[in-house]
């Protein structure tokens, strides 16, 4: 535009063109019809965009996948569904603790998996029972050391330990990880005895490593923050 020119406005050029009476419902009629169908589009393809990238993060984890990227994976699956990222970062804190997040970790006690869910008759046989972790992952199409399907069963497969679904509610909404941590490790692991003493469940009963958990759990918060660029947790993974 040349310095001096007069401006144009729009409504001038609308009222040469279509009578004055109709200017006003052509407006109103152009807005119906592209702004209120663009925002509905708008939200449900955010909706699904996040689902499928969540989904696709777990299940790109292979043996070579990074600690990192395992991190990111079962934080973001978690925060999917419905969990705080302070209560997603407690969960993996836990499973920093119980196996350095590799899925195939079995221990001569009978211990399975990224959680080490347990073969005895006092733990309640998590793993092999007819209900429990190993029945899940078959009846799902997962092989029993997938990392995805052992992620996905910490909520899928009934066995929940003392994990009652009110904790399971009070547990995604925590905004403190420590809490989280704690929660996580009392109600569903059962880990008792260690060093660790507790401050927000049980208050004063030790727990094994439970100070651990909570340092690998805000070290995964602040990985998936942007905080810390690498994970410098207790034990980095390593694939058996």
């Amino acid at each position: 535009m040349k310095y001096g020119s007069p401006l144009i406005e729009s409504d001038d050029i609308i009222e040469e063109i279509l009578p004055e009476e109709t200017v006003e419902s052509v407006v109103e009629e152009i807005v119906e019809q592209v702004v209120e169908p663009v925002t509905e589009k708008s939200t449900d393809n955010k909706a699904n965009t996040t689902k499928s990238t969540t989904s696709n993060l777990l299940s790109k984890i292979t043996k070579k996948s990074s600690t990192e990227d395992r991190i990111k994976a079962v934080m973001q699956y978690l925060i999917s569904e419905g969990f705080s990222t302070e209560a997603a970062a407690g969960v993996v804190g836990n499973m920093a603790v119980e196996s350095c997040f590799n899925p195939s970790t079995v221990t001569k006690a009978g211990y399975y998996g990224l959680f080490q869910w347990n073969t005895s008759a006092a733990g309640g046989y998590w793993w092999n029972a007819s209900d429990g972790i190993e029945k899940w992952l078959t009846k799902n199409g997962y092989t029993w050391n997938s990392f995805e399907g052992q992620v996905k069963a910490l909520l899928g497969c009934p066995r929940r330990g003392h994990l009652s679904d009110s904790r399971l509610k009070e547990l995604k909404k925590l905004k403190n990880v420590e809490q989280a941590t704690e929660l996580f490790c009392i109600f569903y692991e059962g880990c008792v005895g260690g060093s660790g003493i507790s401050k927000y469940y049980n208050k004063g009963e030790k727990y094994q490593a439970l100070d651990t958990r909570k340092s690998e759990a805000w070290m995964a918060y602040y990985l998936y923050n942007g905080t810390h660029q690498n994970y410098k947790g207790v034990k980095k993974y390593i694939e058996s």
